[in-house]
């Protein structure tokens, strides 16, 4: 964010209306990306309850990824995870 206050300068913004646009632009992405999650989640469950045969609608490496981070910040506990495998053997 302190990196836009040069680009400010050269269009001739002021500070505080800089930081008042990206702190609601913060409010609105907290509650959009909240928004989505649930979307995404009730139109494919896989994401959070992937079935026993591991095979999830989406392939891709990434979706892996995010299916972890999913399910450490939906889980009532905090679990660690010492290695995730993004592709099987």
């Amino acid at each position: 964010m302190t990196g836009d206050l040069k680009t400010g300068y050269l269009l001739r913004a002021k500070p505080r209306n800089q930081f008042v646009a990206q702190l609601i632009g913060a409010i609105i992405a907290v509650f959009l990306n909240t928004g989505l999650f649930v979307l995404f989640t009730k139109a494919s469950p896989c994401i959070l309850y992937p079935p026993a045969s591991g095979e999830c609608t989406y392939s891709a490496p990434s979706v892996s990824a995010w299916a972890a981070v999913a399910l450490a910040v939906s889980s009532p506990q905090l679990r660690a995870y010492s290695s995730i495998s993004l592709y099987e053997s």
